[in-house]
C-alpha cells in the first residue's frame, strides 16, 4: 500500500467526489444523469500498492532462523457448501539445517497428476479445486491458500516438492479468483473467504495431518482462520489445523492514517468498486521468467475493492492482537525485501508469538515469492524439513 502520493483508492475517491459534484450543480443545459458511485470507473495506478521509497533493506541484524543460520545469497539478479463431481484435470522448535549451496533449482521430483473438482458455496458460486495426490502412506495434506490476483495453478513446483516429502496437496481459486467464479478482487461480506475456507477444509478432511499454508493474501486468510480457534466466542467457519505455514503475509499494509480515513469513506459510498491493486509484476520475485509468467497468465487479474481491503486491514489487526496468545505450531517465512506487503507486519507477529509455538526466518534479500524466487531450493527446504516433525 502507499504511504505518500495518491494511491488508487484516493483516485476512485476524487473521481467519485467529482461526480457528485457534478451531479449536484445546477446547469441550463440538460446532461445525462451519472453512473452509479459502483459502476464508477476507476484510473489505473497510481495505486493501493505503489511504492513511495526505494527497495526496502533489512539492517543486518534483521536475518532470523536458526541460530548460526546463515542468510540466502542471491544469485543474478532478475519473481459450508456442496461438493460437485470430480473432472478430470485442466492442465522450542529444533534448528533447521541448510541444504548444502544456495541458490540451486530443488530436484525435479515424480509429477503428481492434478486432479480438479469443482465446489458449490452456500451463495451458489463454483469453487475451482485442486488436489495433488501423493503416495498411499501420505502424512496428511498440505492445503494452500493463494494470494491476491493469483490462483492455486501457480504452486504446481510447491506441490511437486510437497508430494516428493511425503505429503498430499490440495487448494481452490478463491472466489474472484482464477478458475473460480465471482466479481474479480471482490467479496460480499467480510466472512466470505473465511466461510469458503471452511467448506474446502470439510471436504478435503481425510487421513493424517492437515496443515494450513497461506502466501500472501493467503497467509491473512490463514492466519485469520487460525486465529479464530483463539477467540472467546468461536464462529461456525472455525475448524482446527495441526500445523500453520505463513509464506510473505499480509499482515501489514502499510496503510498512512489518511488512505485509511479514504477507505473508511469510500468503503461506504462504493465498497464494490473495483480498482487496481496496483501490484506490480517486477515486484513479486526476481526471476525474470516468473515475472513473465505472471504477467501473461490469463488467471491473474489486478482487481481488488474497498471491502476487501476492509477485510485485509481489519483482519491483519485481529491476528496481530491475538499473537501473544498463538497456540498452533508455525512456521513463519517472510521477504525482507518484500514491496507487496509490509514485512513489518511478520516481525510484529514474529516479536509477539509465543516462542515455543512459533519458528520464524527472515529471507533479508528475497522478493515476495518467496517460493519462486532463485533461492528456492533453500526455502523448500526449511519447509519440508520443519514439516518432518508433524
Amino acid at each position: 500500500m502507499t504511504r505518500a502520493g495518491k494511491s488508487a483508492i484516493e483516485s476512485a475517491m476524487e473521481s467519485l467526489a467529482g461526480r457528485r459534484a457534478a451531479a449536484a450543480a445546477p446547469s441550463a443545459a440538460a446532461s445525462p444523469a451519472p453512473e452509479p458511485a459502483t459502476e464508477a470507473a476507476a484510473p489505473e495506478p497510481p495505486a493501493l500498492h505503489a511504492p513511495d521509497r526505494a527497495p526496502r533493506r533489512a539492517p543486518d541484524d534483521v536475518h532470523e532462523g536458526a541460530p548460526g543460520r546463515p542468510p540466502a545469497t542471491p544469485t543474478a539478479p532478475l519473481a459450508a457448501g456442496r461438493p460437485a463431481a470430480a473432472q478430470a484435470p485442466a492442465g522450542p522448535p529444533a534448528p533447521l539445517a541448510r541444504m548444502a549451496g544456495s541458490a540451486r533449482s530443488p530436484s525435479p521430483a515424480p509429477p503428481s497428476v492434478p486432479v480438479d473438482e469443482q465446489m458449490v458455496t452456500q451463495d451458489g458460486l463454483k469453487l475451482h479445486l485442486r488436489r495433488w495426490p501423493a503416495g498411499p502412506d501420505a502424512r496428511g495434506t498440505v492445503q494452500i491458500v493463494h494470494g491476491l490476483g493469483e490462483h492455486i495453478g501457480r504452486y504446481e513446483h510447491l506441490a511437486a516438492a510437497l508430494n516428493a516429502a511425503g505429503w498430499h496437496v490440495a487448494g481452490h481459486d478463491q472466489r474472484g479468483h482464477g478458475r473460480s467464479e465471482g466479481p474479480r478482487g471482490a467479496i460480499p461480506h467480510p466472512l466470505a473467504l473465511l466461510g469458503d475456507l471452511a467448506m474446502v477444509t470439510d471436504h478435503l478432511h481425510g487421513a493424517g495431518k492437515r496443515i494450513l499454508l497461506g502466501h500472501s493474501m493467503g497467509g491473512l486468510v490463514a492466519a485469520r482462520f487460525v486465529a479464530e480457534t483463539l477467540q472467546a466466542q468461536v464462529a461456525r467457519f472455525a475448524r482446527d489445523f495441526d500445523a500453520l505455514v505463513l509464506s510473505s503475509p499480509a499482515l501489514e499494509l502499510g496503510l498512512s492514517r489518511g488512505n485509511r480515513l479514504l477507505l473508511s469513506v469510500l468503503g461506504r459510498l462504493a465498497p464494490s468498486l473495483r480498482v487496481s491493486n496496483g501490484l506490480q509484476p517486477q515486484w513479486v520475485c526476481r526471476d525474470p521468467a516468473v515475472v513473465k509468467a505472471y504477467t501473461n497468465d490469463p488467471l491473474v487479474h489486478d482487481r481488488v475493492t474497498p471491502r476487501l481491503v476492509r477485510f485485509m486491514v481489519d483482519n491483519a489487526a485481529l491476528v496481530q492482537a491475538v499473537a501473544p496468545r498463538w497456540r498452533v505450531p508455525t512456521l513463519l517465512l517472510w521477504a525482507g525485501e518484500d514491496l507487496c506487503v509490509d514485512p513489518e507486519g511478520s516481525r510484529a507477529f514474529a516479536a509477539a508469538a509465543p516462542a515455543g509455538v512459533l519458528h520464524k526466518r527472515c529471507y533479508r534479500k528475497l522478493y515476495h515469492e518467496i517460493f519462486n524466487e532463485p533461492e528456492q531450493a533453500d526455502v523448500l527446504a526449511d519447509l519440508t524439513q520443519w514439516l518432518r516433525r508433524f
